[in-house]
């Protein structure tokens, strides 16, 4: 287990594709994931990815911390490389989960880009009581031909003892709710389902200190 380094980012990017082949990204491309992820080991996130090895071989990954604009920070850097991609593959517009994911990162560029009136004063809000700051895991993955062999599990330990060590008292994650396999795995790991209307979304929680009052 170490620090993920940018040579490591062709390796990351392909265990990605083999553990989400479905993916929207894994669907554009090699090159794709790996700029995702190289956007992530940006110094302006506040994060640590770690990898995994055996025999020299990477098996897994996890992307852990505080990112700032992790997929609107991708978008707007590599906006048209990625059109060019999608224009290059039509087909997979076909994938109503692909077009999906289109329209999201369309309509976030959109939001993020919408610059304030010139003059005028934005309204400032009610101050709010400051809620505990989270350690997101922001992706993990696995090679799938080494599943059950612990690497996922030893990730996330790796990651915890990090938010730990940084006087983190919560983590956050989210998962695709379709998702049976990890859910089960989040959920031994001690997560929780965090639910805030009549649908759960998949955003799950852990608590990994007492708060106190």
């Amino acid at each position: 287990m170490r620090r993920v380094e940018s040579d490591d980012l062709a390796a990351v990017a392909r265990v990605h594709c083999d553990a989400f082949p479905d993916a929207a990204i894994t669907r554009l491309g090699l090159g794709a994931v790996r700029r995702y992820y190289a956007w992530q080991c940006e110094p302006v996130h506040d994060a640590v990815n770690l990898v995994a090895q055996q025999g020299g071989q990477l098996v897994g990954f996890c992307f852990a911390g505080v990112f700032r604009g992790a997929m609107t920070g991708f978008l707007k850097r590599n906006i048209v490389y990625l059109l060019c991609l999608v224009a290059g593959h039509p087909r997979n517009l076909v994938d109503r989960r692909f077009r999906t994911r289109v329209r999201s990162g369309v309509k976030l560029l959109y939001r993020h880009g919408i610059k304030r009136v010139r003059g005028s004063a934005p309204s400032r809000p009610a101050a709010a009581p400051e809620r505990p700051r989270s350690f997101g895991i922001l992706a993990i993955a696995t090679d799938p031909r080494q599943a059950g062999r612990g690497i996922g599990r030893a990730l996330m330990e790796a990651a915890e003892a990090e938010a730990r060590r940084r006087g983190f008292a919560r983590m956050h994650l989210s998962v695709d709710p379709g998702n049976q396999r990890a859910i089960r795995f989040y959920e031994g790991l001690g997560w929780t389902r965090v639910v805030g209307g009549p649908e759960w979304r998949g955003e799950m929680a852990r608590c990994i200190a007492n708060l106190g009052p």
